[in-house]
């Protein structure tokens, strides 16, 4: 009985997560991996890659909506990743999922943080920023960026203002700058970083969360 009972809230609330989106795109990615090292001195090249990020639009959204890119942690894109997307969907705004794993061939860094570099998925990140702010569904003014453990580590430092100009075509240089202005916080071993403030605060209200 016990079982039947969380079978069946958990296709409740699968159908209640369902429900809120409107449509899935699947988005290629193209990137670079290199070195911390080559990334601190400014370099652009590296080996390419195509990675790929999953955009969900909540239903009942119209014209541009805000995005909060979901940059995962040493474990991949995981289930908690799936949680927070539900949540700002629920809200109405639209979620990017970062997969900076699985076109590399990887499936974790947990047992050996050396098979990818920490800062290769900042770069990742300003990648996504510059595909979302050309989707027709996308308000490039409104795009919040936000990380788990490693992923919170390349969120932090894609907000560093040095780091950006180099990396982000003159069209997207905006919309980067703005996260040097937001505030950050802690949950759940997650960091995140936005460029939208409003976003963060709507949700820690909604998540009973604390500024700190």
């Amino acid at each position: 009985m016990l079982r039947f009972a969380l079978a069946l809230l958990g296709a409740t609330l699968a159908t209640s997560v369902a429900a809120q989106i409107a449509r899935i795109e699947i988005h290629p990615i193209s990137s670079v991996t290199q070195s911390d090292q080559d990334f601190l001195n400014g370099k652009r090249d590296g080996k390419p890659v195509t990675l790929a990020g999953e955009l969900r639009i909540p239903d009942g959204g119209k014209g541009r909506l805000p995005v909060v890119v979901l940059v995962h942690g040493s474990g991949g894109v995981g289930g908690n990743v799936a949680e927070w997307a539900g949540g700002f969907n629920a809200m109405g705004i639209a979620t990017f999922v970062l997969d900076s794993f699985t076109g590399r061939g990887l499936v974790s860094t947990s047992a050996d943080q050396g098979l990818l570099g920490r800062l290769a998925m900042t770069y990742d990140t300003y990648r996504a920023l510059e595909v979302l702010e050309k989707n027709p569904r996308v308000d490039p003014q409104r795009i919040a960026a936000m990380g788990f453990s490693r992923g919170g580590q390349a969120v932090l430092y894609a907000s560093v203002r040095r780091l950006i100009s180099p990396r982000i075509s003159p069209s997207t240089r905006a919309a980067a700058r703005r996260s040097s202005q937001t505030t950050t916080c802690r949950a759940v071993r997650s960091v995140c970083s936005t460029v939208l403030p409003t976003i963060t605060c709507r949700w820690r209200r909604a998540a009973g969360m604390s500024h700190g």
